[in-house]
């Protein structure tokens, strides 16, 4: 098969634009704790400066759950669906900290686009419903109840959580593409601590159907904002 070569990336907010009226508290500095055992705190940081948050609301760096406040991840993947393009793709995400549920992470991408040449402009994302990630490679219902575990090796530079991505629709009419419910499993979320590369998603394998059938096709690929962990 041929290679889909996609630049990824959440489409960012100005972190400076702090919200005093935000749905979810968000302090100044870096996590306060370095717990292991489950999710209680997100960082994240803005031209050097580090912000952080413990809520248990849907946020983006401004901390409101509104869709133009969104975290941004960027990487180059392959798509590798029976033909090749090279395309620009944005997703905007936000994240839950689940502190009052049982110390889980929630991860939403709510909004996204294809840019790029003139069959990346016939790719069609489909955000309705969100797409979510979850521990449950088998989900079948993919939404705010969502979740990934901490698998109790994440730390400020180190260890990953797996989970899998859900709601994954897209189509490319004219190719005879067409991706419906999608899911795709071993998804990995990476701490970095500090600096360059950055904490990423790492992408590697193939997009299910419902019902886990393989769908054709398969996106290997890291995805890379800096900086944000989260413990």
């Amino acid at each position: 098969m041929n290679t889909m070569k996609v630049i990824a990336g959440l489409a960012a907010v100005s972190f400076g634009a702090i919200a005093l009226n935000a749905s979810a508290t968000i302090s100044s500095g870096r996590c306060p704790t370095t717990n292991t055992s489950g999710f209680d705190c997100m960082e994240w940081t803005d031209s050097g400066n580090w912000y952080h948050t413990t809520q248990n609301d849907w946020f983006g760096p401004g901390g409101t759950s509104g869709t133009g406040d969104t975290f941004p991840f960027t990487g180059e993947t392959s798509l590798r669906c029976g033909v090749g393009l090279d395309c620009t793709l944005t997703l905007n995400g936000q994240a839950r900290m689940n502190t009052e549920t049982g110390d889980d992470f929630s991860i939403r991408v709510i909004d996204g686009s294809v840019t790029g040449g003139i069959l990346c402009g016939l790719v069609d994302l489909n955000f309705n419903p969100y797409w979510y990630a979850d521990d449950d490679s088998e989900e079948t219902t993919w939404d705010d109840n969502s979740f990934i575990s901490n698998p109790g090796t994440l730390a400020p530079y180190t260890g990953f959580a797996t989970g899998s991505i859900g709601n994954i629709n897209f189509s490319v009419s004219a190719l005879g593409i067409n991706i419906s419910n999608g899911h795709m499993h071993d998804v990995q979320f990476h701490n970095n601590g500090v600096g360059s590369p950055g904490s990423y998603f790492a992408f590697n394998g193939p997009i299910y159907n419902p019902g886990h059938v393989e769908s054709g096709c398969e996106i290997s690929g890291d995805l890379y904002y800096n900086d944000a962990n989260a413990w």
